[in-house]
C-alpha cells in the first residue's frame, strides 16, 4: 500500500463545516426578520416577471450553454455589436448571475462591454454603458457591475439617474 509510510500526525477531532447561509441570500426569500438561516429557492425563483440583467463588464460569451436567454447589448470598447468577451471576466460574472438566480427563473442576461480584453476601460465608457441601459431599459432592469476603479462623480450620477428610471444597480464591493 502506498499509505504505509506516515509523514504527518494531526488532530482529527476538529469538525469540517461550511459557513452559514449568507444573510443576503436568506433575506431575499424572507420579508420579515429575524432571519431563519435557510434559503428557499422556490421563493427566490417563483417570479413570473422577466428580469433583465445588464452586465457591464468585458462582454459576455453568448454561445456558452448556460446562457439560454441571452440578448446582445452594446460594445463601447470596439464601437460595434460583437460583444465577445476577450477576457473572460464578464462571462464569469454573467454565469454567477445566471446560476445564483437559477435557470428556472425568468431572466435575460444582456452584455454591455465597457472593459477591454485586457480588463481595462475608462469611466466615460462605464457612464455611457449606464446611459445606454437607461435608454434601452426594459421592465425589471438591473445593472450588474463587478469592476474596480476610482470614485467617479459622473458614474455615481448616472447610477442615481438609472435608479430614478427604475433601474437597480448592483456593484461589487472590495473588487481589488
Amino acid at each position: 500500500h502506498i499509505f504505509n509510510d506516515y509523514k504527518y500526525i494531526e488532530r482529527d477531532d476538529i469538525p469540517v463545516y461550511i459557513n452559514k447561509v449568507p444573510w443576503g441570500l436568506d433575506r431575499i426569500n424572507q420579508p420579515f426578520l429575524p432571519l431563519d438561516g435557510n434559503i428557499k429557492m422556490d421563493k427566490i425563483n417563483n417570479s413570473k416577471k422577466r428580469v433583465h440583467v445588464y452586465v457591464l463588464d468585458t462582454g459576455v460569451y453568448s454561445k456558452h450553454k448556460i446562457f439560454t436567454n441571452y440578448r446582445h447589448g452594446k460594445d463601447f470598447i470596439n464601437e460595434n455589436d460583437s460583444h465577445d468577451d476577450e477576457h473572460g471576466h464578464g462571462t464569469h460574472v454573467a454565469g454567477i448571475v445566471q446560476s445564483v438566480i437559477s435557470s428556472s427563473a425568468n431572466i435575460q442576461i444582456i452584455g454591455v462591454k465597457v472593459l477591454s480584453g485586457g480588463g481595462y476601460g475608462k469611466m466615460s465608457d462605464v457612464a455611457r454603458g449606464i446611459q445606454w441601459v437607461i435608454e434601452q431599459r426594459r421592465p425589471n432592469a438591473i445593472i450588474s457591475m463587478s469592476i474596480n476603479g476610482p470614485k467617479s462623480d459622473i458614474v455615481n450620477e448616472m447610477i442615481k439617474i438609472a435608479f430614478n428610471y427604475g433601474v437597480i444597480t448592483v456593484v461589487a464591493a472590495g473588487n481589488v
